[in-house]
């Protein structure tokens, strides 16, 4: 099967995407900022795990240093950030820390990663998939400083898309709705009424694992909510 790469996948989507995949042969890998994190992802069959922040160059280039010269079938770039607040409470460092989290991260682990996507584009096909959000595509009020970077985030790869076609790498942008995940823990929530961690795996292995090597056709933008409960 295909090689992948998993930012944030320590825990809720990333995890269960690593999981997924794993469960279908690949070869997982990835990044996390949790030892413990590191240690259980290692535990799954031919999985390569490592602690890191997404959106450190330094220690991205030594994850792709350690990577090394192997092509990587599919980057999904899923690490980020949320937070509360309207556009009057956002504080500069909030703002700033989404930024880091929901952009840089992404922007930071495929640059680094580039070079083992064009490899594998050159082969069969090499695919980035970013976990970026409805809110991305349709600005949630109260949520100014999220909203505001996911659609940074989404604007960004969409360039990307296009100055890299050519190269055989394709480019997706996942909008997942609301989903259950930690993010929700000490809130009165009713997990009913959102999506699965495991919902959301099943989406991208089904549009980005589960694609035939050689074929002309990429999914490009892809929006995931709740066929029960809570659409935003």
């Amino acid at each position: 099967m295909g090689r992948v790469f998993i930012t944030g996948a320590g825990k809720g989507i990333g995890r269960a995407i690593a999981e997924r995949f794993a469960a279908e042969a690949w070869a997982v890998s990835g990044i996390t900022r949790g030892a413990e994190d590191v240690e259980r992802l290692n535990r799954l069959p031919d999985a390569r795990f490592w602690r890191a922040d997404a959106s450190d160059p330094v220690e991205m280039a030594r994850v792709a240093e350690a990577w090394g010269e192997a092509p990587l079938d599919l980057l999904v770039n899923n690490a980020g950030a949320f937070a509360y607040g309207t556009f009057e409470e956002t504080d500069a460092p909030t703002l700033e820390r989404l930024w880091r989290a929901n952009v840089m991260s992404a922007f930071t682990v495929t640059r680094a990663l580039l070079p083992a996507l064009t490899a594998a584009g050159s082969r069969i096909g090499g695919r980035i998939a970013n976990i970026v959000s409805v809110a991305g595509g349709k600005p949630l009020p109260g949520k100014a400083a999220y909203s505001a970077t996911k659609a940074a985030q989404a604007a960004l790869f969409q360039c990307l898309r296009a100055e890299i076609a050519e190269q055989g790498v394709t480019v997706t942008n996942i909008y997942p709705g609301l989903t259950f995940t930690s993010s929700f823990d000490g809130e009165a929530v009713d997990p009913a009424t959102m999506m699965a961690a495991e919902d959301v795996a099943d989406a991208v292995f089904a549009n980005c694992g589960a694609v035939r090597p050689g074929g002309n056709c990429a999914v490009e933008e892809l929006v995931l909510q709740p066929a029960r409960g809570v659409r935003l």
